[in-house]
């Protein structure tokens, strides 16, 4: 049975601080450059990328589209290079 939120939060539960601790720890990746530039991050970046393409394209928004165009061959030739990297390290 899962334990409430409010076991968790009031009173005299032992593992608070833990938890505590766990949350606060887990929101640094949500900071400026909290994230490592591994290639399945890159990846999720790309695909955001690629679907924003999709809605400039239709949309005709033609410069915006050309502008994301490029931002995407930079961070694919970034994903092989990152990915040939994790795959031989050296």
């Amino acid at each position: 049975m899962p334990r409430s939120s409010k076991a968790l939060i009031g009173g005299s539960s032992p593992s608070l601080p833990v938890v505590l601790f766990s949350f606060m720890d887990s929101l640094d990746k949500y900071k400026f450059g909290g994230r490592p530039v591994s290639s399945i991050n890159l990846l999720l970046l790309i695909s955001e990328m690629e679907g924003t393409s999709q809605h400039l394209k239709y949309m005709g928004f033609e410069e915006d589209l050309n502008t994301i165009q490029e931002m995407k061959k930079r961070y694919y030739k970034l994903y092989f290079k990152t990915k040939k990297e994790e795959n031989n390290p050296l």
